[in-house]
């Protein structure tokens, strides 16, 4: 065995679980992707009929999906910098510019998820409940709200959310099909964790 086959095995042995460990990472990221893209018809989509969707219509979703990623980026770092003001700037001038309410809602949710992902917690609350104003399905705002209120420990908020979430899962929104009977079981779930004092 030659110095440099020797040299390469002694690196490949010492960075083996680090290269296992990224490489990992990359699979499961690129599925994660792929399975999103899929699942919300970006790729490989049907149409409500149970058809397959035109090329036309994909590259639609492709391109919003790109737009949506965009807002997404200058949003994030507004907030992040601590420009809150910027990050809802942002977002304002999107969610007025949309027509179609169902969307609306959703980018105002994506406002809260910035934010949140900022550190941002109250605003993100603030942002979310705007939506409340745009819509009378309220499913995806009842939604996001059990979560953060899960996430920020404010299990009574939780609970509520999860139960109207529930109550409202046969919405034409809930693409995810989560149950009522499942959201119900997640309120359940944050009971159990106010009894034992856990998180």
């Amino acid at each position: 065995m030659n110095k440099k086959t020797k040299q390469f095995n002694l690196w490949l042995k010492e960075y083996k679980k680090a290269i296992i460990i990224c490489v990992s990472l990359v699979v499961v990221l690129g599925a994660g992707v792929f399975g999103a893209l899929y699942y919300f018809n970006i790729i490989g989509g049907t149409s409500e009929g149970g058809q397959p969707e035109s090329q036309e219509v994909v590259q639609a979703r492709v391109e919003q999906s790109k737009k949506d990623g965009k807002l997404r980026d200058e949003a994030a770092s507004a907030a992040k910098a601590g420009d809150t003001a910027k990050s809802a700037e942002v977002y304002k001038q999107a969610v007025e510019a949309e027509p179609n309410v169902e969307r609306k809602v959703q980018l105002q949710l994506d406002q809260s998820g910035v934010l949140y992902a900022a550190g941002k917690y109250d605003e993100a609350i603030a942002a979310a409940k705007v939506a409340d104003a745009f819509s009378e399905d309220k499913f995806l705002l009842a939604d996001w709200l059990s979560r953060l209120y899960e996430a920020r420990q404010n299990y009574p908020e939780a609970i509520k959310y999860y139960k109207l979430a529930g109550d409202w899962a046969k919405s034409g929104s809930n693409k995810t099909g989560i149950s009522k009977e499942q959201f119900y079981a997640e309120a359940v779930r944050v009971q159990t964790l106010v009894k034992t004092g856990k998180e």
